[in-house]
């Protein structure tokens, strides 16, 4: 199993990475001295799942490039969101 890096990218000042293995779909990022990160996981649709299972296909090959893509974003807006609370807490604390 290889792991794919979707994207890496930096929001707030903290690098962002979007991950692919398998049929896991993670984020990391690095912020305020620590590492977070979160992940779902994405069962494929019928065919690909036993052709995968059969290793008749690669894990390449298990979506398409736009349920890639939907995934990545929906990840993206998980490591975000969990930025932007992140620096709430720190807004909140400061007052």
């Amino acid at each position: 199993m290889r792991i794919t890096i979707l994207r890496r990218t930096e929001y707030k000042g903290c690098p962002v990475y979007a991950l692919r293995f398998a049929t896991v779909f993670q984020y990391f990022f690095y912020c305020k001295g620590k590492l977070y990160q979160d992940h779902i996981f994405v069962t494929p649709r019928r065919i690909p799942r036993i052709l995968y299972f059969l290793h008749l296909i690669g894990d390449d090959r298990l979506y398409s490039k736009d349920e890639i893509d939907s995934f990545e974003e929906v990840i993206l807006n998980g490591a975000l969101t969990s930025i932007d609370k992140l620096n709430e807490k720190k807004d909140a604390s400061s007052v």
